[in-house]
């Protein structure tokens, strides 16, 4: 589908916007990365198949995805306003062309609330302009992305602004920010983070991802060159030189320099949330924050600590206990088949530390873990227990003493053991 005239016009139809010139401004500079995303949805993902949409106000892919395919369609919002009314139905209507769409949506913050669908149910994810809103997680959303999309099929298609476009390099070497302004949508009406090419590879990759395509591109409609005194002809063919030059500067000195980041990804594996340094600092206090699992260490209707357990302690990062040489839980079976460890190891960032983990006396994951980190063990149920609760045993190789007049003989602090999805 190519993007003209007639298809901005039947946009603009649609009154989705507070005010017309947002309209105007949005779809002037949407139009290319639209029907760049488009081309590459259906280049990976065959007729019919169904597709999940991110962020999907204003409503514009959408509404191609709608008129122009026949995939089948399902939606997310983020209207501060609605965030506690999480279902809704969108209708958007065009008087001109007497068109009438409706669409059920989920209101979601993206960065704390899992999909409401689920694992292994689309072929394809939508997410443009999202990443760099997002003010603090963005890989619990690629975690979840990676959960609903098909088992080593599903593709995720991401568009984002370049951070090292051309226009940031003029502005900076201009003495002016390349930092967007505090909006009026709140916190996620401006761009908090953009990225490089190279770190949303990183942090795909990270989250079990293989790159099929990275490029760069242009986002919208540029108004031709008009200059001033000078016959249009004449501006008409300086503009088409200007462009030209613009295409061969891209192609060679300011390669992977253009607006916009497009990526498509296939997912594989297993879905894990994964913090890639560089992306991620004072993981250690980021623990404290997350929302992917309880800090249930606390809780004794989920987990009974009933064998070499230290008393429970509070840090920053909230509650955790230690664990002696070997300790033994019980976890609470909620039937679902991926248990979580998160937990930290004391000694020196150079130190490394193994241990193992059982089930109901079983020996399941063999694992290994450097000092001074917060650390995420993950092991998928090969088998499907019955019983109420499983006996979870942490048998690590060897103990430390923290010293400082602590003669505490150490293995792990644990501050969440929980069975998910």
């Amino acid at each position: 589908m190519q993007i003209d005239r007639s298809i901005k016009d039947y946009l603009a139809g649609f009154d989705v916007w507070k005010s017309p010139w947002e309209a105007e401004n949005f779809i002037n500079n949407s139009l290319w990365r639209i029907q760049r995303t488009l081309q590459l949805l259906q280049k990976y993902v065959p007729k019919g198949g169904k597709v999940l949409e991110l962020g999907a106000a204003p409503y514009y892919t959408t509404l191609l995805l709608k008129k122009f395919t026949d995939y089948q369609i399902h939606i997310t919002d983020y209207l501060e306003e609605l965030e506690s009314q999480r279902e809704r139905e969108v209708v958007l209507t065009n008087p001109t062309y007497g068109e009438t769409f409706r669409f059920p949506s989920y209101s979601l913050n993206l960065e704390k609330d899992p999909l409401p669908f689920e694992a292994n149910t689309f072929d394809a994810v939508l997410c443009c302009e999202i990443l760099e809103h997002l003010a603090m997680d963005p890989a619990y959303m690629i975690y979840q992305i990676h959960r609903v999309l098909k088992k080593d099929a599903g593709i995720l298609i991401l568009t984002t602004p370049n951070v090292i476009r051309f226009e940031n390099i003029v502005h900076l070497l201009g003495k002016r920010t390349v930092y967007h302004p505090y909006s009026g949508y709140g916190i996620y009406g401006r761009h908090n983070k953009e990225y490089t090419p190279q770190e949303v590879k990183t942090l795909l990759e990270a989250c079990y991802y293989e790159i099929k395509e990275l490029e760069t591109g242009l986002y919208g409609m540029k108004p031709p060159l008009q200059l001033p005194g000078v016959p249009a002809r004449v501006s008409e063919i300086v503009d088409k030189a200007w462009n030209r030059a613009l295409d061969f500067l891209y192609q060679t000195l300011f390669k992977d320099r253009r607006e916009a980041l497009f990526v498509v990804a296939r997912a594989y594996g297993e879905s894990r949330p994964v913090f890639p340094e560089g992306i991620y600092a004072y993981m250690h206090v980021f623990y404290r924050f997350i929302y992917y699992y309880d800090n249930n260490i606390k809780d004794e209707t989920s987990l009974r600590c009933v064998r070499g357990w230290y008393p429970l302690e509070e840090w920053n990062t909230g509650f955790h206990r230690w664990t002696q040489k070997e300790a033994v839980a019980y976890l609470r079976n909620n039937g679902k088949r991926k248990l979580v460890l998160i937990c930290y190891v004391g000694g020196t960032r150079l130190e490394k530390f193994s241990g193992s983990l059982f089930i109901n006396g079983e020996l399941v994951k063999r694992f290994e873990l450097e000092g001074k980190w917060w650390r995420q063990i993950e092991h998928r149920l090969e088998k499907i227990y019955t019983e109420p609760e499983l006996e979870i045993k942490i048998s690590m190789d060897r103990t430390w003493v923290p010293g400082g007049g602590d003669p505490r003989e150490l293995g792990i602090a644990v501050r969440s053991l929980v069975l998910i999805e």
